[in-house]
Protein backbone atom coordinates (compact mmCIF):
# COMPACT_ATOMS: atom_id res chain seq x y z
CA UNK A 1 0.00 0.00 0.00
CA UNK A 2 1.45 3.33 -0.63
CA UNK A 3 1.12 6.25 1.28
CA UNK A 4 1.16 9.82 0.47
CA UNK A 5 4.79 10.34 2.04
CA UNK A 6 5.99 7.49 -0.03
CA UNK A 7 4.80 9.10 -3.11
CA UNK A 8 6.01 12.45 -2.27
CA UNK A 9 8.92 14.05 -4.43
CA UNK A 10 11.08 16.30 -2.87
CA UNK A 11 12.70 19.16 -5.25
CA UNK A 12 15.56 21.24 -4.22
CA UNK A 13 15.27 24.55 -5.30
CA UNK A 14 18.72 26.40 -5.34
CA UNK A 15 17.24 29.83 -5.05
CA UNK A 16 16.02 29.01 -1.34
CA UNK A 17 18.85 27.07 -0.63
CA UNK A 18 20.92 30.33 -1.24
CA UNK A 19 18.53 32.46 0.69
CA UNK A 20 18.89 30.09 3.35
CA UNK A 21 22.51 30.63 3.34
CA UNK A 22 22.00 34.75 3.48
CA UNK A 23 19.90 33.94 6.18
CA UNK A 24 22.88 32.70 8.29
CA UNK A 25 25.50 34.81 6.63
CA UNK A 26 26.46 35.83 10.28
CA UNK A 27 26.87 32.58 11.27
CA UNK A 28 28.85 31.95 8.30
CA UNK A 29 31.10 34.84 8.84
CA UNK A 30 31.39 34.12 12.81
CA UNK A 31 32.96 30.37 11.87
CA UNK A 32 34.72 31.49 9.10
CA UNK A 33 36.91 34.15 11.56
CA UNK A 34 36.79 31.42 14.13
CA UNK A 35 38.31 28.46 12.17
CA UNK A 36 40.73 30.78 10.79
CA UNK A 37 41.73 32.35 14.13
CA UNK A 38 42.57 29.28 15.35
CA UNK A 39 44.45 28.23 12.07
CA UNK A 40 46.47 31.12 12.36
CA UNK A 41 46.94 31.00 16.23
CA UNK A 42 48.00 27.50 16.47
CA UNK A 43 50.39 27.46 13.35
CA UNK A 44 51.84 30.62 14.75
CA UNK A 45 52.19 29.53 18.62
CA UNK A 46 52.48 26.08 18.48
CA UNK A 47 54.51 24.65 15.85
CA UNK A 48 57.94 25.15 15.18
CA UNK A 49 60.02 27.21 12.93
CA UNK A 50 61.62 25.42 9.63
CA UNK A 51 64.44 25.92 7.78
CA UNK A 52 64.73 25.53 4.16
CA UNK A 53 68.02 25.25 1.51
CA UNK A 54 68.78 23.57 -1.35
CA UNK A 55 71.37 22.18 -3.97
CA UNK A 56 71.81 21.47 -7.29
CA UNK A 57 73.41 18.49 -9.30
CA UNK A 58 74.07 18.35 -13.17
CA UNK A 59 74.04 15.18 -14.70
CA UNK A 60 76.02 14.30 -17.42
CA UNK A 61 75.91 11.14 -19.27
CA UNK A 62 79.63 11.06 -19.86
CA UNK A 63 82.86 12.80 -18.48
CA UNK A 64 83.39 14.06 -21.64
CA UNK A 65 80.35 16.59 -21.85
CA UNK A 66 81.72 18.84 -19.42
CA UNK A 67 79.89 22.00 -21.30
CA UNK A 68 76.28 22.11 -22.00
CA UNK A 69 76.83 23.76 -25.31
CA UNK A 70 79.18 20.74 -26.72
CA UNK A 71 76.42 18.76 -25.71
CA UNK A 72 74.37 16.75 -28.07
CA UNK A 73 70.46 16.02 -27.77
CA UNK A 74 71.32 12.38 -27.02
CA UNK A 75 73.11 13.34 -24.68
CA UNK A 76 71.18 15.30 -23.03
CA UNK A 77 68.49 13.26 -23.08
CA UNK A 78 70.51 10.32 -21.53
CA UNK A 79 71.22 12.93 -18.42
CA UNK A 80 67.35 13.36 -18.07
CA UNK A 81 66.93 9.53 -17.98
CA UNK A 82 69.74 9.31 -15.50
CA UNK A 83 68.29 11.69 -13.29
CA UNK A 84 65.35 10.04 -12.11
CA UNK A 85 67.81 6.79 -11.66
CA UNK A 86 70.21 8.99 -10.03
CA UNK A 87 66.69 10.36 -7.26
CA UNK A 88 66.38 6.55 -6.59
CA UNK A 89 70.10 6.15 -5.52
CA UNK A 90 70.54 8.85 -3.73
CA UNK A 91 67.08 8.17 -1.42
CA UNK A 92 69.22 4.59 -0.72
CA UNK A 93 70.49 3.64 2.52
CA UNK A 94 73.84 3.41 0.86
CA UNK A 95 73.83 7.37 1.00
CA UNK A 96 71.49 7.90 3.66
CA UNK A 97 74.21 5.84 5.87
CA UNK A 98 76.84 8.01 5.35
CA UNK A 99 74.54 11.17 6.07
CA UNK A 100 73.93 9.73 9.11
CA UNK A 101 77.36 8.79 10.15
CA UNK A 102 78.79 12.33 9.26
CA UNK A 103 75.52 14.30 10.94
CA UNK A 104 76.38 11.97 14.30
CA UNK A 105 79.30 13.76 14.17
CA UNK A 106 78.89 17.64 13.66
CA UNK A 107 75.31 17.73 15.51
CA UNK A 108 74.68 17.81 19.54
CA UNK A 109 73.19 15.22 21.46
CA UNK A 110 70.55 17.35 22.17
CA UNK A 111 70.11 18.12 18.72
CA UNK A 112 70.25 14.33 17.70
CA UNK A 113 67.73 14.01 20.31
CA UNK A 114 65.46 16.99 19.72
CA UNK A 115 65.10 15.95 15.81
CA UNK A 116 66.01 12.40 15.04
CA UNK A 117 65.63 9.13 16.06
CA UNK A 118 68.05 6.81 16.64
CA UNK A 119 69.51 3.16 17.46
CA UNK A 120 71.76 2.26 19.40
CA UNK A 121 74.39 0.20 17.84
CA UNK A 122 76.83 -3.23 19.20
CA UNK A 123 79.79 -1.15 20.19
CA UNK A 124 77.72 0.95 22.59
CA UNK A 125 77.61 4.24 20.05
CA UNK A 126 74.71 5.49 18.59
CA UNK A 127 73.27 6.27 15.07
CA UNK A 128 71.08 7.85 13.23
CA UNK A 129 67.95 6.49 11.17
CA UNK A 130 67.88 6.79 7.77
CA UNK A 131 64.16 7.70 7.68
CA UNK A 132 64.51 9.96 10.33
CA UNK A 133 67.09 12.07 7.82
CA UNK A 134 64.39 11.33 4.80
CA UNK A 135 61.50 12.99 6.18
CA UNK A 136 63.55 15.69 5.97
CA UNK A 137 64.71 15.36 2.55
CA UNK A 138 63.28 15.71 -0.76
CA UNK A 139 65.05 15.18 -4.23
CA UNK A 140 63.16 16.11 -7.77
CA UNK A 141 64.03 17.05 -11.14
CA UNK A 142 64.00 20.99 -11.97
CA UNK A 143 61.77 21.53 -14.87
CA UNK A 144 61.89 18.02 -16.35
CA UNK A 145 65.51 18.78 -17.13
CA UNK A 146 68.67 16.82 -16.09
CA UNK A 147 69.26 19.17 -12.98
CA UNK A 148 68.96 17.47 -9.55
CA UNK A 149 67.47 19.79 -6.70
CA UNK A 150 68.07 18.50 -3.13
CA UNK A 151 66.19 19.88 -0.93
CA UNK A 152 66.34 19.73 2.86
CA UNK A 153 64.02 21.24 5.63
CA UNK A 154 64.99 21.24 9.39
CA UNK A 155 64.15 23.27 12.38
CA UNK A 156 67.71 23.79 12.20
CA UNK A 157 69.26 25.91 9.70
CA UNK A 158 72.42 24.26 9.97
CA UNK A 159 71.56 20.84 9.92
CA UNK A 160 69.31 21.80 6.60
CA UNK A 161 72.32 23.27 4.99
CA UNK A 162 74.79 19.97 6.16
CA UNK A 163 71.90 17.54 4.41
CA UNK A 164 72.50 19.15 1.48
CA UNK A 165 76.18 19.36 1.48
CA UNK A 166 77.08 15.79 2.39
CA UNK A 167 74.77 14.46 0.41
CA UNK A 168 76.00 16.54 -2.57
CA UNK A 169 79.70 15.46 -1.51
CA UNK A 170 78.86 11.88 -1.10
CA UNK A 171 76.64 11.40 -4.72
CA UNK A 172 79.38 10.86 -7.30
CA UNK A 173 81.24 8.24 -5.57
CA UNK A 174 77.94 6.31 -5.12
CA UNK A 175 76.63 6.80 -8.34
CA UNK A 176 80.09 5.84 -9.78
CA UNK A 177 80.32 3.24 -7.89
CA UNK A 178 77.02 1.94 -8.11
CA UNK A 179 75.66 2.99 -12.51
CA UNK A 180 79.41 3.08 -13.66
CA UNK A 181 78.33 5.38 -16.17
CA UNK A 182 77.09 9.01 -15.99
CA UNK A 183 78.52 11.71 -13.70
CA UNK A 184 77.11 14.38 -11.67
CA UNK A 185 78.90 18.23 -10.46
CA UNK A 186 77.68 20.44 -7.86
CA UNK A 187 76.18 23.37 -9.54
CA UNK A 188 75.67 25.45 -6.21
CA UNK A 189 76.47 24.79 -2.30
CA UNK A 190 73.63 24.78 -0.19
CA UNK A 191 74.26 27.65 2.10
CA UNK A 192 72.53 28.52 5.28
CA UNK A 193 69.32 29.73 5.59
CA UNK A 194 68.85 33.15 7.68
CA UNK A 195 65.06 33.03 7.60
CA UNK A 196 63.10 30.45 8.47
CA UNK A 197 60.71 28.88 5.47
CA UNK A 198 57.52 28.03 7.42
CA UNK A 199 55.12 27.49 9.10
CA UNK A 200 53.19 29.61 6.67
CA UNK A 201 50.43 30.95 9.47
CA UNK A 202 48.73 33.06 6.95
CA UNK A 203 48.23 29.92 4.47
CA UNK A 204 47.01 27.73 7.77
CA UNK A 205 44.39 30.38 9.15
CA UNK A 206 43.03 30.56 5.09
CA UNK A 207 42.87 26.58 4.80
CA UNK A 208 41.27 26.20 8.23
CA UNK A 209 38.41 29.32 6.94
CA UNK A 210 37.97 27.53 4.14
CA UNK A 211 37.55 24.60 6.03
CA UNK A 212 35.09 26.28 8.29
CA UNK A 213 32.92 28.00 5.42
CA UNK A 214 32.67 24.41 4.04
CA UNK A 215 31.46 22.62 6.76
CA UNK A 216 29.30 25.43 8.15
CA UNK A 217 27.56 25.56 4.60
CA UNK A 218 27.33 22.11 4.52
CA UNK A 219 25.31 21.82 8.13
CA UNK A 220 22.58 24.69 7.08
CA UNK A 221 22.02 23.31 3.25
CA UNK A 222 21.78 19.56 5.15
CA UNK A 223 19.17 21.26 7.76
CA UNK A 224 17.31 23.01 5.32
CA UNK A 225 16.86 19.52 3.44
CA UNK A 226 16.24 17.34 6.36
CA UNK A 227 13.64 20.77 7.55
CA UNK A 228 10.24 19.48 7.06
CA UNK A 229 8.90 22.74 8.97
CA UNK A 230 5.74 24.44 6.76
CA UNK A 231 6.58 27.54 6.03
CA UNK A 232 3.94 29.24 3.84
CA UNK A 233 0.25 28.27 2.76
CA UNK A 234 1.08 26.96 -0.86
CA UNK A 235 3.60 24.48 0.81
CA UNK A 236 1.01 23.15 3.48
CA UNK A 237 -1.60 22.86 0.58
CA UNK A 238 1.10 20.94 -1.57
CA UNK A 239 2.29 18.91 1.70
CA UNK A 240 -1.42 18.04 3.26
CA UNK A 241 -4.14 18.45 0.20
CA UNK A 242 -6.47 20.03 3.27
CA UNK A 243 -8.11 23.40 2.79
CA UNK A 244 -6.24 26.60 4.05
CA UNK A 245 -8.93 28.84 5.49
CA UNK A 246 -6.93 31.80 5.90
CA UNK A 247 -3.72 32.65 5.76
CA UNK A 248 -2.80 35.15 8.91
CA UNK A 249 0.42 37.19 8.25
CA UNK A 250 2.42 37.63 11.09
CA UNK A 251 1.70 41.15 12.44
CA UNK A 252 3.56 43.34 16.40
CA UNK A 253 1.69 46.65 17.33
CA UNK A 254 3.57 49.74 16.89
CA UNK A 255 4.88 49.51 20.01
CA UNK A 256 6.16 46.20 19.99
CA UNK A 257 9.74 44.88 18.80
CA UNK A 258 10.50 41.72 16.69
CA UNK A 259 11.88 39.15 17.97
CA UNK A 260 13.65 36.50 15.40
CA UNK A 261 16.96 35.12 17.10
CA UNK A 262 17.09 31.32 17.10
CA UNK A 263 17.06 31.56 20.95
CA UNK A 264 13.17 32.81 20.58
CA UNK A 265 12.36 30.37 18.03
CA UNK A 266 13.64 27.00 19.27
CA UNK A 267 13.68 27.19 22.95
CA UNK A 268 10.09 27.20 24.61
CA UNK A 269 10.54 29.26 27.55
CA UNK A 270 11.70 32.40 25.42
CA UNK A 271 8.90 31.70 22.98
CA UNK A 272 6.40 31.40 25.86
CA UNK A 273 7.74 34.38 27.53
CA UNK A 274 7.52 36.52 24.10
CA UNK A 275 3.64 35.11 24.15
CA UNK A 276 2.93 36.55 27.40
CA UNK A 277 4.34 39.60 26.27
CA UNK A 278 2.58 40.10 23.40
CA UNK A 279 -0.79 39.25 25.21
CA UNK A 280 0.16 42.01 27.74
CA UNK A 281 0.61 44.40 25.45
CA UNK A 282 -2.55 43.65 23.58
CA UNK A 283 -1.77 41.89 20.26
CA UNK A 284 -5.63 42.09 19.12
CA UNK A 285 -7.51 42.98 16.47
CA UNK A 286 -7.72 47.18 16.60
CA UNK A 287 -7.00 49.83 15.30
CA UNK A 288 -3.29 49.44 15.68
CA UNK A 289 -3.36 46.24 13.82
CA UNK A 290 -2.78 46.64 10.04
CA UNK A 291 -5.51 46.01 7.33
CA UNK A 292 -4.28 43.15 5.86
CA UNK A 293 -4.81 41.71 9.59
CA UNK A 294 -8.00 42.39 9.81
CA UNK A 295 -9.01 41.22 6.36
CA UNK A 296 -7.25 37.96 6.93
CA UNK A 297 -9.17 37.21 10.16
CA UNK A 298 -12.83 38.52 8.02
CA UNK A 299 -12.01 35.88 5.33
CA UNK A 300 -11.62 33.11 8.11
CA UNK A 301 -14.55 34.07 9.84
CA UNK A 302 -16.06 33.46 6.56
CA UNK A 303 -14.90 30.49 5.43
CA UNK A 304 -15.90 29.11 8.41
CA UNK A 305 -19.38 30.36 8.34
CA UNK A 306 -19.32 28.59 5.26
CA UNK A 307 -17.59 25.28 5.99
CA UNK A 308 -19.76 24.85 9.50
CA UNK A 309 -22.98 25.38 7.66
CA UNK A 310 -22.56 21.98 6.00
CA UNK A 311 -21.85 20.15 8.87
CA UNK A 312 -24.21 18.96 11.38
CA UNK A 313 -21.52 19.68 13.93
CA UNK A 314 -20.00 23.61 14.69
CA UNK A 315 -17.33 22.49 16.81
CA UNK A 316 -13.46 23.46 15.58
CA UNK A 317 -10.46 23.57 17.30
CA UNK A 318 -8.03 25.84 17.40
CA UNK A 319 -4.69 24.45 17.32
CA UNK A 320 -0.77 24.30 16.82
CA UNK A 321 2.36 22.22 17.34
CA UNK A 322 4.29 24.59 19.92
CA UNK A 323 3.77 26.74 23.10
CA UNK A 324 3.63 30.74 22.39
CA UNK A 325 2.50 30.17 18.74
CA UNK A 326 -0.50 32.69 19.17
CA UNK A 327 -3.47 30.08 19.93
CA UNK A 328 -5.10 32.19 22.30
CA UNK A 329 -4.42 35.48 20.61
CA UNK A 330 -6.09 33.75 17.34
CA UNK A 331 -9.11 32.48 19.10
CA UNK A 332 -9.74 35.77 20.63
CA UNK A 333 -10.14 37.36 17.48
CA UNK A 334 -11.96 34.88 15.33
CA UNK A 335 -14.76 35.50 18.29
CA UNK A 336 -14.14 39.71 17.87
CA UNK A 337 -14.63 39.12 14.07
CA UNK A 338 -17.93 36.88 14.82
CA UNK A 339 -19.28 39.02 17.27
CA UNK A 340 -19.10 41.94 14.85
CA UNK A 341 -21.37 40.51 12.29
CA UNK A 342 -23.76 41.28 15.53
CA UNK A 343 -23.53 37.57 16.82
CA UNK A 344 -23.73 36.22 20.54
CA UNK A 345 -20.31 35.04 21.40
CA UNK A 346 -19.36 32.97 24.42
CA UNK A 347 -15.35 32.87 24.58
CA UNK A 348 -14.44 30.47 27.66
CA UNK A 349 -10.94 30.53 28.65
CA UNK A 350 -10.66 26.48 29.56
CA UNK A 351 -6.86 26.53 30.24
CA UNK A 352 -6.80 26.30 34.29
CA UNK A 353 -3.17 26.54 34.03
CA UNK A 354 -1.97 29.45 31.91
CA UNK A 355 -5.30 31.49 31.00
CA UNK A 356 -4.89 34.47 28.68
CA UNK A 357 -8.24 35.26 27.47
CA UNK A 358 -8.79 38.05 30.44
CA UNK A 359 -5.08 39.47 29.79
CA UNK A 360 -6.44 40.20 26.29
CA UNK A 361 -9.64 41.82 26.68
CA UNK A 362 -8.34 43.63 30.05
CA UNK A 363 -10.33 42.25 33.00
CA UNK A 364 -10.23 40.17 36.13
CA UNK A 365 -10.34 36.52 36.13
CA UNK A 366 -11.25 36.53 39.61
CA UNK A 367 -14.29 34.72 38.74
CA UNK A 368 -13.98 32.15 35.59
CA UNK A 369 -14.29 28.46 34.65
CA UNK A 370 -13.10 26.97 37.95
CA UNK A 371 -15.24 29.63 40.09
CA UNK A 372 -18.51 28.47 37.77
CA UNK A 373 -17.23 24.48 37.94
CA UNK A 374 -16.97 24.30 42.25
CA UNK A 375 -20.69 25.96 42.14
CA UNK A 376 -21.98 23.58 39.99
CA UNK A 377 -20.56 20.67 42.59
Amino acid sequence: MNTREENEEYNIDLTLIFQELLRYIWLIIAVVLIFGIIGYSYTKLCKPLVYTTSTNLYVKSNDSASVISNASLQEIDASKSLAETYIVILSNDAVMDVVSEKLTALCTPEEIDAYFTTTMNEDGSISIDSSSILRYVSFATVNETEIIEISATTPSPTISAEICRIIADTAPSVINRVVGAGFVETINIAKVPLVPSGPNATKSGIMLAALGFVLICGIIILRYILNRTINNGEEFRSKCSIPVLSEIPTYHMENQQKKNSLLHKYIPSMRRRDAQARITSGTILTDKVQFSVTEAYNMLRTNLNFTLSTHENNAFIVSSPLSGDGKSTTAANIAITLAQTKAKILLIDCDLRRPNQHKLFNVSNENGLSSVLKRSK
